[in-house]
């Protein structure tokens, strides 16, 4: 196997892994409570550990920086939304109202941070911060997050999440340089996770759907279609942020999550097209929340 620079931050349980699937490189994400970066399997402590901290997305690098987004919680006990740089950290908020960052994306000179605020009525409003700047995707009126963000080589700043409809569902969203767009219809709980954007155009968005059974469905929306794909018990078993989903050029599909063993135990999962594959032996608990593949 060739040797590849791994770059990993998480909530993690167990162990990192790194597997060769048909030809193709597959980097996993595979967490464990303590919050720290891993740099070819290699320990770089974030924090103090004195404050609670959580991360949220896989690792972006450019020009030999590497960038990590999530919260830490003040002595109030507010959240407060984070950008790391090379370890150095950033407030996004002031700590006065919860928020959190979900996603990092550099282009060029620019970072790009996906998340959310509370306003000061306690719901939640998709943002997007730009070199630090915050601007809301929503207007305040009910809850919404964002989830990842993309920016393609013509400059498109794209955005995706969720917001409530009136009914108290989430709506799959996706904010084009700040516009909305709603991906689901609302009858259902829908959002959305991940965006791919491949020749300057959005080429997939996924996310979750919940049924009125109970059941969850990865979805995958690609020009205007929607594609049902894996399907679970909870949001949680296959919850969708960071790189926890991917697909190829050849169109084959990666999803990362994890599935409960007979003991209760989590067990850290690849699906590859459908397909699954543990990752982690069940002896302890463990989940995995990315996959890339080059």
């Amino acid at each position: 196997m060739n040797k590849l620079n791994m770059f990993l931050v998480g909530l993690l349980f167990t162990t990192i892994s790194l597997a060769q699937e048909g030809g193709s490189k597959v980097v996993f994400e595979v967490a464990r409570v303590e919050p720290e970066l891993w740099i070819n399997e290699v320990e770089q402590a974030i924090n103090d550990g004195k404050t609670r901290f959580m991360c949220y997305t896989l690792v972006s690098v450019s020009a030999n920086n590497v960038y990590v987004a999530g919260c830490e919680t003040n002595t109030k006990g507010i959240s407060v939304a984070k950008l790391w740089k090379n370890g150095v950290k950033q407030n996004l908020t002031d700590g006065t109202l919860d928020a959190v960052a979900y996603s990092v994306y550099l282009s060029d000179s620019d970072e790009y941070v996906a998340g959310y605020e509370k306003n000061t009525e306690g719901i939640k409003v998709a943002k997007l911060w730009k070199n630090g700047v915050g601007h809301s995707l929503s207007n305040g009126t009910c809850e919404a997050r964002a989830f990842s963000v993309y920016v393609s080589d013509d400059g498109n700043v794209y955005v995706v999440g969720y917001e409530k409809n009136t009914n108290g569902n989430e709506v799959a969203k996706l904010w084009k340089n700040g516009v909305g767009q709603n991906l689901s219809s609302g009858s259902s709980r829908s959002v959305a996770s991940y965006i791919n954007i491949r020749g300057g155009a959005c080429d997939y968005i996924a996310g979750l759907q919940m049924e009125a059974d109970g059941k969850t469905i990865v979805k995958l929306w690609q020009n205007g279609k929607e594609e049902n794909l894996l399907a679970g018990e909870n949001w949680a078993q296959l919850f969708l942020h960071g790189n926890s989903f991917f697909v190829t050029a050849a169109r084959d599909k990666y999803q990362a999550g994890y599935e409960a063993n007979a003991e209760s135990k989590k067990v850290a999962k690849l699906w590859v097209n459908g397909e699954s594959k543990n990752l982690t032996d069940g002896s302890s608990n463990a989940m995995a929340f990315g996959v890339f593949v080059k």
